[in-house]
């Protein structure tokens, strides 16, 4: 038998940090951006020679990269279409919110900060040679460096710790994150890394009306790498003469999560999260018509889409429904009912208890409808658009609501109702 040769091992690969001209033609003008941003010349960059260039951009910093917590139950995709939006926001989100110079949260993170940091360690004060344009840069730069950068990058976590709320199951399981500088020293590179972390919700008991009832504790990820806050309300905003240091912890039920849902049938789930969070830390209270206080739930900047009943035993708040806007309970709600002479099951009935009816409802057709909503403050609700992740709802003729509203005397309510329903 003939003898196997022995191989011969393979020297190994020498990895090639050399700059591609492209690569060398990308940062020059992320650079000259960073200066034209601080009303600087942009040919100061020129003042710099080619060997120094080159040492600016010879440890690079990769852009942000997602992973998950070892162990931890995330679902991959989630990965995916994290990392994904990320990107996205980097490059659709510009410094100092000023477009026409073009220098984008992406720029800034993968080839910006380099030259930051070279000006820092290569031109330290006392900058006395102002004679020299790299020292004018350095002096300049100095006085931004810090502020940019901590804006460029609590703009970055703030966003991140969006999309976990957003993601976060308020019934099941909460997402948060833990941020680091990573060293891979074979690329010799600086790589910012968000690990996610699922976190099991914890679940509460309480008694409501003699029924036993499971809520859920409501939490958030952090910006400084703690697991998850947990949310609190000031019992002040509740009751008179507590102590400023007293806090409710909060907890919501299923039944009002789906509530939600229900109501808010024109918003993404991701948003939906929002609104209850943004509620929670928003704490704002308003009274019922019956007595009993209302915890506000706004989206994003417009008025209210609803409101969360709730009530107080042993220092923790249990949310316990969503109540929207035309509930008659509410301020605008008893407004419209008054106006109309319309009940609550008559709201229920023609959808108005539904953002969508808003939505597709042509009120040009039904004007006492219109003006009604618009003496009762709730003319902003027919200017909410849905989430862009939803399909746009077609407008369509309100043939149905306009001929409950059509009557000019007492209506016979039932008989309208039924006449309705046997045509629909």
């Amino acid at each position: 038998m003939a003898k196997q040769k022995k191989k011969k091992p393979q020297a190994p690969v020498k990895k090639s940090f050399a700059v591609t001209k492209t690569y060398f033609n990308q940062f020059s003008e992320v650079a000259r951006k960073i200066l034209r941003l601080s009303d600087l010349d942009p040919s100061l960059f020129d003042s710099f020679s080619k060997k120094q260039k080159l040492d600016m951009m010879a440890i690079k910093i990769a852009p942000p990269r997602v992973a998950i917590v070892r162990d931890s139950p995330v679902p991959r995709y989630y990965i995916r279409m994290i990392q994904s939006d990320l990107t996205a926001y980097q490059k659709e989100n510009f410094v100092g919110n000023d477009s026409s110079i073009g220098l984008t949260f992406y720029d800034l993170m993968t080839m910006g900060m380099m030259f930051l940091s070279y000006l820092e360690k290569n031109y330290p004060p006392p900058y006395t040679n102002l004679s020299d344009g790299r020292v004018i840069m350095a002096k300049k730069m100095s006085e931004i460096t810090a502020s940019t950068q901590t804006h460029f990058m609590t703009a970055l976590q703030h966003h991140f710790q969006l999309v976990m709320i957003g993601l976060s199951k308020m019934n099941f399981r909460l997402y948060s994150y833990q941020f680091s500088w990573d060293v891979e020293s074979a690329a010799l590179c600086l790589v910012p890394r968000f690990r996610i972390e699922a976190i099991t919700v914890e679940v509460k008991v309480f008694k409501y009306k003699g029924v036993e009832r499971s809520a859920f504790r409501v939490g958030i990820a952090t910006m400084d790498n703690r697991q998850i806050e947990w949310l609190s309300i000031p019992a002040g905003r509740i009751f008179d003469g507590c102590e400023a240091t007293r806090k409710l912890k909060v907890y919501v039920q299923n039944h009002a999560l789906q509530r939600q849902k229900e109501r808010m049938d024109t918003t993404h789930p991701f948003f939906r999260n929002l609104a209850l969070v943004g509620a929670i830390m928003d704490g704002v209270m308003v009274d019922a018509v019956n007595g009993q206080k209302l915890l506000v739930c706004s989206r994003r900047d417009e008025g209210p889409v609803g409101y969360f009943p709730f009530i107080v035993q042993n220092d923790c708040l249990f949310i316990l429904s969503f109540l929207p806007v035309v509930n008659w309970l509410t301020p605008e709600g008893s407004r419209l009912y008054k106006a109309v002479n319309m009940s609550k099951d008559d709201a229920i009935f023609l959808g108005m208890d539904k953002l969508s009816f808003y939505r597709k409802t042509d009120f040009d057709t039904i004007p006492l409808l219109k003006k009604a909503l618009q003496e009762a403050g709730m003319w902003y609700l027919t200017e909410i658009t849905p989430s862009e992740e939803l399909p746009e709802i077609e407008r369509k003729s309100s043939g149905i609501v306009a001929r409950f509203f059509e009557q000019t005397k007492e209506p016979d309510r039932i008989k309208i109702l039924d006449e309705i329903a046997q045509d629909d």
